[in-house]
């Protein structure tokens, strides 16, 4: 059997167009009981521009928070996060809609929204690894949404370690004199990768260190 293609150009964007084809003979009679029927709609217009300022932050051991400024004629973003590597190639496609948690290649969905609804804050990840995210412009919806491919804001991060299971202990002081003295204690149960020591002058240490941040001898931390 034959494939009739033909094509429809100078219509309307974001348009939905109605079909019904009949059979005919060559003398114009046509079967008209039960034709052929179908819809398609056309693509909205293109966003001309990708999000702008896209950053992405606040980690923790299973979590970051990403969020970015408006791209020129998008009503609507998708973000894709892909662990270890850049989300390219990998982008949506034209005329189709997606969830959070969709597989788009070897990258998933993890934001559809308006810029109203950012920040966007992905869970459940793998402690110290870096994820990669690509912001996509879209405008329309349902058929007719049209991404903006070739312009993508883009970001990643590192997640941090877990958290250190126990703390040290038995901590004692020895060897004092008017000027210094040494200072001793005992690793914790489940040895960590290191440990920070904070000290501060007449009155108690109040402030802890902070994720994600490096330290060295001599920074001051709060009042420590």
């Amino acid at each position: 059997a034959s494939v009739f293609t033909f094509n429809e150009s100078g219509l309307t964007a974001n348009t939905v167009y109605f079909y019904r084809i009949y059979a005919k003979t060559a003398t114009t009679t046509y079967v008209t009981n039960n034709p052929l029927t179908g819809i398609q709609a056309t693509l909205q217009t293109e966003p001309t521009g990708a999000p702008g300022s896209f950053v992405v932050g606040s980690p923790t051991s299973s979590s970051l928070t990403g969020a970015f400024t408006a791209g020129t004629g998008a009503t609507s973003y998708v973000v894709l996060q892909k662990l270890g590597s850049a989300v390219s190639p990998d982008a949506p496609t034209d005329g189709t809609t997606y969830a959070l948690g969709n597989a788009i290649g070897s990258s998933t969905v993890v934001y559809v929204g308006v810029l109203g609804g950012l920040p966007f804050t992905p869970t459940g990840l793998n402690s110290n690894a870096v994820y990669h995210y690509a912001a996509f412009s879209a405008a329309g919806s349902g058929p007719s949404i049209n991404y903006l491919t070739s312009a993508v804001a883009t970001a990643n991060r590192t997640t941090l370690v877990e958290d250190p299971i126990d703390q040290p202990s038995n901590l004692s002081f020895s060897n004092v004199t008017t000027t210094s003295f040494d200072v001793s204690f005992s690793d914790a149960p489940t040895i960590p990768d290191g440990y920070i020591v904070i000290r501060r002058a007449d009155a108690a240490v109040a402030t802890a260190p902070t994720d994600g941040t490096a330290y060295s001898i001599g920074n001051p931390i709060g009042s420590g």
